[in-house]
C-alpha cells in the first residue's frame, strides 16, 4: 500500500471513529503497512467498521496487518487447484514467478479469473481459453447391458414429462 492509501484507510476509520486521526498518521501507517495489499485492508477496514463494538479499543495498523492475514490465509485455504498453462513449456523458471504471483493476487482477491490474468500477464502469455468437458448423460440414461444397445431404450422416454410409464 503506498502512503495516499495508507491516509485513505486512515481518514475512513477516522470517520468511523475507530481512530483518533491526527496530522502525519497516514505517514506512520504507511510505514507500518507497506507491504499489505490495499485492497485487502480495504475490506478489512470496511469490517471492523461494521462489526467493531463501542467498547472495543482502538483500531491500529497492527490490528489492520492481523486482520489481513487472516483474511489471506482464509482465502488461500479456499484456492482451487491450480493449472499452469501449457504456454510455459513445463519451464520452472516460468512456471515458478507464474505460481506465486497467481498465488499473491487470489490472496489479496479470492478471484481465479482475475489471479491467472495476473500471472499470465507477469509471464507474458495470453490467458488460455477455458476447458470445456464434454456433458455427462443423465444417470437414468445409463446403460447397465453393455455399450452396443440395440434395444432401443436410450429412444425410449425415461421421465414422466416425456410419457414414461411409471
Amino acid at each position: 500500500m503506498n502512503q495516499t492509501e495508507a491516509t485513505q484507510l486512515v481518514t475512513v476509520l477516522n470517520r468511523a471513529a475507530l481512530v483518533n486521526a491526527m496530522e502525519g498518521q497516514g505517514a506512520v501507517w504507511h510505514m507500518a503497512l507497506t507491504d499489505v495489499p490495499y485492497v485487502t485492508a480495504k475490506e478489512v477496514a470496511t469490517s471492523m467498521i461494521a462489526t467493531r463494538t463501542s467498547d472495543q479499543r482502538w483500531v491500529t495498523p497492527g490490528d489492520v496487518r492481523a486482520a489481513v492475514a487472516a483474511k489471506r490465509r482464509a482465502r488461500l485455504a479456499d484456492m482451487p487447484g491450480v493449472q499452469v498453462p501449457q504456454a510455459l513449456d513445463g519451464d520452472p523458471a516460468r512456471e515458478i514467478p507464474w505460481r506465486r504471483a497467481f498465488i499473491e493476487t487470489f490472496a489479496d482477491t479470492g478471484d481465479a479469473k482475475a489471479a491467472e490474468q495476473a500471472a499470465c500477464e507477469l509471464a507474458g502469455i495470453e490467458v488460455p481459453a477455458p476447458v470445456v468437458e464434454a456433458a455427462r448423460k443423465p444417470p437414468e440414461l445409463t446403460i447397465a447391458h453393455g455399450r452396443q444397445c440395440t434395444c432401443g431404450c436410450l429412444e425410449k422416454p425415461v421421465r414422466a414429462s416425456e410419457g414414461a410409464p411409471r
